[in-house]
């Protein structure tokens, strides 16, 4: 007769192995973004990057209208922590009363919370002074890397992988996965625009917010597949 336990176990074996796998691809990953984001620190401290930050800021700013300073200024409220913090509760909330989602509400607040205390140590570690005046938009504290375009990486980066894993695949899904990565990239751009942040900056913001959601998001497929 077949072992029945034998049987029970294959599959989970297995799920185990591909689980294995993913964890170890999204470890790599993760590594070569930390190598990439301490090669970019060290730059950036040694003045290495001086000339890239002033040649792309020049090219940035010199699109500057009153019409494309309106678009960036809503673009960048976009990756406020004012709009993190509320996405993050909306999200949250909907995640628990409505899919039924606890796991998912609780990384996504963990990984967003993260982000956002993640990217204050960093700042107080390099203590790097924002770009000097006059600028098009306030802004307080260090500069390196940029708040606004770690959290919002790994806010709307979280939902789209929530959206990828909760929703059947579709012209909406579709749509949101383009949206997704065009606002993104569109905040940083702001800060860059609005003169608050150097490309060095917001370089440093997608490294370190790109780490961290790797992280999240492999903690997350951990727990559905164990649970």
């Amino acid at each position: 007769m077949p072992d029945k336990n034998l049987n029970q176990t294959g599959p989970s074996q297995a799920k185990l192995n591909k689980l294995g796998g993913l964890l170890t691809g999204g470890l790599l990953l993760e590594l070569a973004l930390i190598l990439l984001f301490y090669n970019l620190a060290k730059n950036t401290l040694n003045q290495d990057l001086a000339f890239f930050d002033q040649t792309v800021t020049g090219a940035i700013t010199s699109w500057r209208s009153p019409v494309l300073t309106i678009v960036f200024t809503a673009i960048t409220g976009l990756g406020s922590a004012t709009a993190i913090i509320f996405l993050t509760f909306l999200t949250a909330w909907r995640l628990i009363f409505y899919l039924r989602q606890r796991w998912d509400a609780i990384i996504f607040s963990i990984a967003v919370g993260g982000a956002l205390l993640i990217n204050h140590i960093l700042k107080l570690s390099f203590h790097r002074i924002r770009p000097a005046p006059p600028t098009l938009a306030s802004a307080y504290g260090f500069s390196f890397p940029s708040g606004h375009a770690m959290d919002s990486l790994v806010l709307y980066g979280m939902l789209l992988y929530l959206v990828w894993i909760n929703f059947k695949p579709g012209i909406k899904t579709l749509c949101f996965s383009i949206f997704v990565p065009l606002l993104v990239m569109g905040v940083g751009i702001s800060r860059i625009y609005l003169g608050v942040h150097y490309p060095s900056d917001v370089l440093a913001g997608y490294l370190a917010g790109g780490i961290w959601l790797i992280g999240c998001v492999l903690g997350l497929h951990t727990v559905r597949r164990l649970n």
